[in-house]
């Protein structure tokens, strides 16, 4: 009975340190290749854009903007509401997503917002809208057409 008690106990010592080893192993791998891939994660800034933001009241909000390669203009006013704390109300479909407030002023049958990149409305939704440098990205709050 003794000696079944000890090869258990060898046994279960044995697999701990199996398993244990292991998981420090694989974690100290998994570290060490996530830090590796860390630097191509980082995005270069190739974009200078502007972003205008008309409230329709007779507030207007406009920035000079660093965009990132692959940058859409939803993500310019995404980002200009992070630094203003702005909430913004956004709606998903399969077409893409679609802006349907921004700080407070939301969507209606007499409003809702469109956005413009250099004068034209978007033909795509804005997070499928790649941005070029030098593009100008407006949101408008009028009348739907």
């Amino acid at each position: 009975m003794k000696k079944l008690v000890g090869i258990a106990l060898i046994t279960a010592v044995l697999f701990s340190g199996i398993v244990g080893g292991g998981f420090w192993v694989w974690s100290k791998t998994e570290s060490q290749n996530f830090q590796s891939v860390m630097p191509s994660l980082e995005r270069d800034k190739v974009r200078e854009v502007s972003i205008g933001i008309d409230f329709g009241d007779g507030t207007v909000v406009s920035e000079n903007y660093s965009a990132y390669e692959g940058d859409t203009a939803y993500d310019v006013l995404q980002g200009e509401a992070l630094r203003k704390k702005w909430k913004l109300d956004v709606r998903h479909y399969d077409f893409g997503r679609f802006v349907n407030g921004i700080n407070g002023y939301e969507g209606s049958k007499e409003k809702a917002w469109i956005y413009f990149v250099n004068g034209k409305s978007g033909d795509v939704a804005a997070d499928k809208y790649i941005l070029k440098s030098g593009d100008l990205v407006e949101w408008r709050y009028v009348k739907p057409q």
